[in-house]
């Protein structure tokens, strides 16, 4: 289900890009138009559809809504110096267990309150 909400926004997002795109190139005339009406759907539909376009889509909507940095890797080389992460290999990990499980924690809780609604009169 998480699945489908995700891919749903990704569709919204490149139909709001193909939407602005088509409508600047609108303005011209002949075949720059054509090709604007042709190309622009047809690359972002191909960009949403490849893994990099849906990391890039993931990012833009978790910085949007708060919930990731806008970047994010001088946020985890700047956790990593102050010495809250550790890096194993290729990803990072929590130096602490406690705080890995009270972060935890605070995002389960987050996640349950904005799943309940609270009727309006």
């Amino acid at each position: 289900m998480a699945s489908l909400s995700r891919s749903g926004v990704v569709a919204v997002m490149t139909g709001g890009v193909c939407a602005v795109l088509t409508w600047a190139f609108a303005s011209r005339g002949g075949l720059d138009h054509v090709a604007a009406q042709m190309w622009v759907p047809m690359g972002t539909a191909a960009l949403a559809l490849t893994a990099w376009g849906q990391l890039a889509v993931a990012r833009v909507w978790l910085a949007l809504t708060g919930r990731m940095p806008w970047r994010i890797m001088t946020f985890l080389d700047e956790a990593h110096r102050r010495g809250v992460l550790r890096q194993s290999g290729a990803h990072y990990e929590f130096r602490h267990l406690h705080m890995q499980q009270r972060l935890a924690s605070a995002a389960e809780v987050s996640q349950a309150d904005s799943r309940t609604t609270v009727p309006t009169a």
